[in-house]
């Protein structure tokens, strides 16, 4: 799982993280936020299963950032030090409310149910039933865009690149024009055919066939003469996939 602790205290975060390492040795990443504007610019990158969430914060309260979030698709866990905020908590929909100081026991069986949400079990017919349609419609050469009124279908070569823009997904076509799509880029990351689609940003996914040039200082050219930057995390991919020496 992939989990944001947000906390204006660093000794807060950094015990919670050694906590949960603790409990789940493979948790997938453990990042933190000292603020409600840091913890959004995270949340916006589509990649959180669960939220650790502070109450009392300088300048904003823990309910501020669920309050920019009206459709969540990521679990809550409060963890404050005060316990009148709890009936507020669930109102928000908060899966649980931890006190402060933290009881070992209670977070562990807290983690272990938000785990089970967040990681269903599915029978090996419906993942083969998954695959196949997903190679389907790879092959077909066009993505399917789940928009407001249902999906639309997209050809590869229309697409230039996919942005991370506030929880949701932007979908820049050649013509100009642009769809915005309810999913998060870790959605449409899952589904695109790789060969065609290469991440080059947490906030970016580009079609390999729009990109001009690669430029060592890190950025790439697309078709359209955009500049789009390449973050380190992602510059060796970028490198394998364009068949290049840096």
């Amino acid at each position: 799982m992939n989990v944001l602790i947000v906390d204006d205290e660093e000794n807060a975060r950094q015990n919670l993280r050694l906590r949960l390492l603790d409990i789940d040795k493979e948790i997938c990443a453990i990042s933190e936020a000292e603020s409600i504007e840091s913890a959004k610019a995270i949340l916006d990158l589509g990649e959180i299963d669960v939220v650790f969430l502070d109450i009392e914060m300088p300048e904003q309260d823990g309910f501020a950032l669920l309050d920019v979030y009206p459709n969540i698709d990521f679990e809550v866990i409060f963890v404050t030090a005060y316990n009148e905020y709890a009936l507020k908590a669930f109102e928000y929909l908060a899966l649980a409310y931890i006190t402060k100081p933290i009881d070992n026991e209670h977070l562990s069986n807290v983690y272990t149910k938000v785990k089970k949400l967040k990681m269903p079990s599915i029978n090996q017919n419906v993942i083969n039933k998954l695959s196949k349609q997903l190679k389907l419609l790879r092959s077909s050469g066009k993505v399917a865009v789940p928009v407001e009124a249902g999906f639309n279908m997209i050809e590869n070569d229309d697409i230039v690149l996919f942005e991370a823009s506030e929880g949701y997904t932007e979908i820049h076509l050649r013509n100009g024009t642009k769809i915005v799509s309810s999913k998060r880029l870790k959605y449409f990351e899952s589904v695109l055919d790789q060969d065609i689609f290469l991440r080059i940003h947490r906030s970016y996914i580009v079609n390999v066939n729009r990109i001009k040039s690669y430029h060592r200082v890190g950025f790439v050219v697309l078709e359209n003469d955009q500049e789009m930057p390449v973050s380190r995390n992602y510059k060796s991919n970028v490198i394998n996939k364009l068949k290049i020496t840096d």
